[in-house]
């Protein structure tokens, strides 16, 4: 029985099609194309040939000469090269009608009975723009979409068309876009459309591409020619500029080729776009356009992350989540955008195929409401399998020998890499751990100290760093190793008890169920809490060092500072409110990021149709604790104000509004309680899946907005405590030139120290510390 469509087609639109009328003169020009466009190559084939013959005979005419010559003269040896010279060019231009070796990209294929209301959405959108159904469907975790025949043969025959669908697209775009870009792609295979002379084309500039982009030879000498020694460097280079210039009559046939198809292959871009936009809607395929573009992009950046971090054996298990998480913290700015993100290299610029979309301005054939992923069952198990097959099979790692982390912790490992916690690491020798605050760890004296001491004493945390700061170094080290291990048992506790598989050797557990790993959870927490007052008594001394300059700094008479010092000084207070208020709930903080990072493996943004009940189970199960730790986060730092002003100075807001603008959205009394507002046990799976998403929805933000005004007000007490040592122990720089030269040598920004910006907090990035 087939499945029920997730795209409803709208009444007006029951009995038309999508594809455009008139294409017998698009039929034409695509035979003629491809007439002239299959010359090429045969008469490449032809002048290699001809060539080929020449140095034959030329040979035959010199072995006839030097045989029946008398002597063996300079002219016979010119003779010589010359054929020598032209045997050589004919191996290099008949070695390229040979097709060089290429790996072709291993995707993951996609059963009609697992994915029902996948199908029945693609069999609608060929019915629509008249296209054949395809009859394999094959997923990759790229940002790309893209639909082709396996062979020229296929093409003729017209079957078995494939599918490809990048799931790191499908998570940025909704059900409607989807449908959109699925029509654009099926459209190159619209009845009527020439299909089999375009496919032809499109083999033909493949085939000239294999060749130009592919050359093993050229390859290897490039190689090799890094490594060798200078007199062989120069030999492989040589050798690769005869092979360059070999290429360059396959190079110019190409380039007429483009020549000549360039305006064809645009106008197919144009028609199939208009065809997306007959039964999707203008607007839903504009849309699909630039967001097409944003997620190529992102995807760019996270390809480069990941292959960095394969180095250090810990990759991200779920790359479609992580491009999820990168569209809410990361901008892409109209510079990082590609002119064109269409697989064609010679379509339009997408912002000339946006305005053409717009101009059509097509209301659509058909309707879809949610995400793209409500087409798939299962979308979270099935970007998960997707990302492993990706690693073994694009990229050969063996998943064994890597530590597969939560995105969350990706996320996590790249801010750490943030501007504003280089200054921690240049003030502190890289002893202060960007997510731990020392607030209140050193002892508080009753009585004020004298300014005397308290330069004594900053001196002493100065040559102590100096002489233990290796000991420090070497606990933090291990008390941050110890917390990544917690997070990702965590991870792996949530995902065995949702029932989805979890190697366990990489944690050195003894079974693979949900208990053991809460064993191994225990005991690296006792392992904490043991190194916690070691790492305590070597962080007071950092404290000391920190406080000691800032009172150093507030008891200084302002007319011995630089104007640079006091403009730190008139704003230390609130920084230092914003410092304490949010170090203090550090921990709580910690510990929802554990779990919050064990949660979104789950994927719950993602899940779509979820079909399993231990899932649902362990989602209701892990949101009551998340919601309890987000309460008391939300109700202690809402006593404390906001020190600076908002909206002009007329609004005053808690640091709970300023981190958590969207907090209101969320239900915190229902997620505590998971039986209020209890619903019939068919809807239980659609109700957990909405609170989980919105609970991701408030959560992920906070937590960036967070750690970004917390990083921001620990960088900015750093670097005031840093300017203040750099005047109290430089005694010979203390003209006021040569110590606003250190400032900007410190790379403190006066809009730094202004205040918060809270669009900045809201999108997770700090400023530069720039002057």
């Amino acid at each position: 029985m087939p499945s029920s469509s997730p795209l409803i087609i709208k009444e007006s639109a029951t009995h038309r099609s999508a594809c455009g009328a008139g294409l017998l003169f698009v039929r034409v020009e695509h035979l003629v194309t491809a007439i002239v466009i299959g010359l090429m190559p045969v008469l490449y084939c032809l002048v290699s040939l001809a060539i080929a013959c020449l140095a034959i005979w030329h040979a035959h005419l010199t072995v006839k000469v030097i045989n029946f010559g008398h002597s063996f003269g300079p002219r016979d040896g010119l003779l010589v090269l010359a054929v020598f010279g032209e045997a050589i060019g004919t191996v290099l231009l008949v070695r390229q009608l040979f097709t060089p070796h290429v790996t072709k990209p291993v995707r993951m294929e996609l059963l009609q009975g697992d994915q029902p209301e996948l199908f029945e959405a693609i069999r609608l959108v060929s019915e629509k723009v008249c296209a054949p159904v395809p009859t394999k469907v094959v997923v990759d975790s790229t940002a790309g979409i893209g639909a082709d025949f396996d062979s020229c043969m296929d093409a003729v025959r017209g079957r078995r068309l494939r599918l490809n669908i990048g799931l790191c697209l499908v998570v940025g775009v909704s059900a409607q876009e989807l449908a959109a870009l699925l029509a654009h792609e099926l459209a190159f295979f619209s009845a009527g459309s020439g299909t089999k002379s375009a496919k032809f084309i499109r083999g033909v500039h493949q085939w000239f591409l294999l060749r130009i982009q592919h050359d093993p030879w050229m390859d290897w000498l490039n190689d090799r020619s890094k490594e060798a020694d200078k007199l062989k460097r120069w030999a492989l280079r040589f050798l690769w500029a005869i092979l360059w210039l070999a290429l360059r009559p396959l190079r110019l046939l190409y380039a007429v080729c483009r020549l000549f198809t360039a305006g064809m292959m645009r106008s197919m871009v144009c028609r199939a776009d208009a065809c997306a936009a007959r039964l999707a809607g203008s607007g839903a395929m504009a849309g699909a356009l630039e967001k097409q573009g944003v997620l190529s992009t992102l995807y760019s950046r996270a390809h480069r992350e990941y292959l960095e971090g394969a180095a250090s054996l810990r990759l991200p298990d779920n790359l479609p989540l992580l491009m999820s998480r990168r569209l809410m913290i990361d901008t892409v700015g109209a510079e990082d955008l590609p002119q064109s993100s269409h697989w064609l290299e010679m379509a339009l610029p997408d912002a000339k195929r946006r305005a053409q979309i717009l101009k059509l301005n097509a209301e659509g054939m058909i309707s879809a409401t949610g995400d793209a992923t409500s087409l798939f069952r299962n979308f979270h198990e099935l970007a998960r399998r997707g990302t492993y097959f990706h690693y073994q099979n694009t990229h050969g790692l063996a998943i064994s020998e890597h530590r597969l982390v939560a995105v969350e912790e990706t996320v996590h490992d790249s801010r750490a890499s943030m501007q504003t916690v280089e200054v921690l690491n240049h003030y502190f020798k890289g002893l202060a751990h960007p997510e731990r605050a020392f607030c209140g760890i050193a002892e508080e004296l009753g009585t004020s100290r004298d300014s005397e001491v308290l330069r004594m004493e900053l001196q002493d945390c100065r040559e102590w760093l100096e002489k233990y700061g290796e000991r420090m170094a070497a606990a933090l080290k291990e008390w941050g190793k110890t917390w990544r291990l917690v997070r990702d048992l965590q991870t792996a506790y949530v995902l065995t008890r949702a029932s989805i598989p979890v190697n366990r050797h990489q944690f050195c557990v003894s079974h693979s169920t949900p208990e053991a790993f809460l064993e191994e959870i225990e005991r690296q927490r006792h392992i904490m809490d043991n190194m916690e007052g070691v790492l305590r008594q070597y962080e007071g001394r950092l404290e000391t060092r920190l406080a000691s300059s800032l009172e150093l700094l507030w008891r200084a008479d302002p007319r011995t500072l630089p104007p640079a010092l006091m403009a730190v000084k008139d704003t230390l207070p609130h920084w230092v409110l914003i410092y304490e208020a949010l170090g203090l709930n550090l921990p709580l903080l910690r510990e929802l990021m554990t779990h919050f990072h064990a949660f979104q493996s789950l994927g719950a943004t993602l899940s779509g149709m979820v079909s399993s009940a231990s899932y649902v189970m362990t989602m209701q199960a892990t949101m009551p604790a998340m919601a309890r730790l987000l309460s008391d986060i939300l109700v202690t730092i809402g006593q404390w104000p906001y020190p600076f002003k908002v909206g002009g100075g007329e609004h005053v807001m808690s640091l709970a509004d300023f981190v958590a603008p969207n907090a209101h959205l969320l239900d915190l009394a229902d997620l505590l309680d998971p039986s209020k507002g209890a619903v019939q046990e068919g809807q239980s799976m659609v109700l957990a899946q909405v609170r989980a998403k919105r609970l991701c929805e408030v959560v992920a933000p906070f937590i960036d907005n967070y750690l970004a005004l917390y990083h921001q007000s620990f960088a900015w007490v750093s670097k005031a405590s840093e300017m203040a040592e750099a005047l109290l122990f430089n005694p010979f720089e203390t003209d006021r030139e040569k110590f606003a030269a250190a400032c900007a040598k410190t790379r403190q920004a006066p809009e730094f120290m202004a205040g918060a910006d809270p669009k900045m907090a809201h999108a997770g990035r700090l400023p530069a510390l720039a002057a």
